[in-house]
């Protein structure tokens, strides 16, 4: 032992004993410190894989109102709620943490072409993939010309009379729209919703004029008509129609083709209960839908008029039951023999009447203000027309 230390406390006669002790210290300390860092350090992020992924309403909302073009989901490991995104230079909309693995970048427009998705903690790179996005070059989006009818809304006075048939939006350059039809105006009727029903009220100052105005819309998606952001196969549909500058709000009623429609004539017999044989008259016109695009049916004469024995359907919903209940009775039936004259359009599966087919057997529904009746079509003849050919 006194080999080892002698009298001054050297180890081997060289090193004091508590220098001896921190340098075993630190040769300790040293690994196991290292160790640590290794065990608790907080990993680089490291990108494996990028692929793109389906929008929903989720990332909607989470957007925050900012347009969308897309969503990525990124793989790989040390991915941190911290870490922003950027692709092509430009920020992301948005970094969706979901776990160290897997992460969801949502982005907004970007120029044509191959992008770099780069992550970034504050302001260091912390990882980047080459190429991650492209961006392909847009399509011409298909349209068609179509003819829109309703009610133009919520005008003054001086604006309402001052519309006119050939009024092209905007007024210079090339159009977006033309009035090509106008009905008289009148004072503006709104419908209110209630819980059983509709009642229709008059807005104090304000007027509306039946319309057709022909415009183009987007047709890319299948049974979709689009303007804008504006579908106009929905119910209730408020259109600004484009070019106006927001000065004029059609409220839809119908799309037609933007061709005039070709004269039909067609007989019908129509089924109603026996009081109501007398109704239907010459000149009576079918107001189920606007009439001011020429288009409307109209009694041209009545043929025959007979008591026939046969069955009233009625139809309730009852505790908010679907389908309604239907309740049948014996009943002696008004039958009306009448020809029609209305404007049809030319399809692939034949003649329409704006949206229901014109063929012999068709049920077609006649409204004015004094009776609905439906009738069964007969016969149909479009002259000077071939028949349309089915494609």
């Amino acid at each position: 032992m006194n080999a080892v230390i002698d009298r001054e406390g050297r180890v081997f006669g060289r090193v004091n004993l508590f220098d001896a002790a921190l340098l075993l210290f630190a040769v300790v300390l040293i690994p196991t410190a290292y160790a640590a860092f290794l065990l608790f350090r907080t990993p680089a992020p490291q990108i494996t894989s990028v692929e793109p992924a389906q929008l929903t309403y989720i990332e909607d909302r989470a957007a925050g109102g900012t347009e969308l073009s897309g969503k990525l989901k990124v793989r790989g490991s040390g991915l941190r709620p911290i870490l922003r995104a950027v692709i092509g230079g430009q920020a992301a909309v948005a970094f969706i943490f979901e776990n160290p693995a897997s992460a969801d970048v949502l982005f907004g427009n970007l120029p044509v072409g191959a992008h770099d998705l780069v992550l970034y903690d504050g302001v260091q790179e912390v990882a980047r993939v080459s190429n991650a996005v492209t961006i392909p070059p847009k399509v011409k989006v298909a349209s068609a010309r179509v003819r829109v009818v309703g009610n133009l809304i919520d005008l003054d006075e001086a604006a309402a009379r001052s519309l006119r048939v050939g009024s092209q939006y905007p007024p210079n350059g090339t159009p977006d729209a033309e009035i090509v039809a106008l009905g008289d105006p009148i004072p503006d009727a709104r419908e209110i919703r209630l819980l059983d029903g509709l009642v229709e009220v008059v807005a104090e100052g304000r007027w509306q004029r039946s319309a057709a105005v022909v415009l183009e819309c987007e047709v890319a998606a299948p049974l979709q008509c689009r303007v804008g952001p504006v579908s106009l196969g929905g119910a209730e549909v408020l259109l600004i129609v484009p070019g106006s500058g927001g000065a004029l709000r059609l409220r839809v009623q119908e799309v037609v083709p933007a061709d005039p429609p070709r004269l039909a004539e067609a007989r019908i017999r129509f089924l109603a209960p026996a009081d109501a044989i007398d109704l239907m008259q010459a000149g009576d016109r079918d107001e189920s839908v606007p009439l001011v695009d020429g288009r409307a049916a109209t009694i041209v004469s009545v043929e025959g008029r007979q008591i026939v024995e046969g069955d009233i359907s009625l139809q309730f919903p009852v505790d908010g039951a679907q389908p309604p209940v239907s309740i049948r009775a014996s009943e002696r039936v008004a039958a009306v023999d009448a020809i029609v004259r209305l404007g049809v359009d030319a399809t692939r599966d034949g003649w329409h009447y704006r949206s229901h087919p014109m063929k012999v057997g068709q049920s077609l529904t006649f409204v004015t203000p004094r009776y609905t009746m439906r009738g069964l079509v007969r016969s149909v003849s479009v002259p000077n027309a071939p028949v349309p050919e089915r494609r």
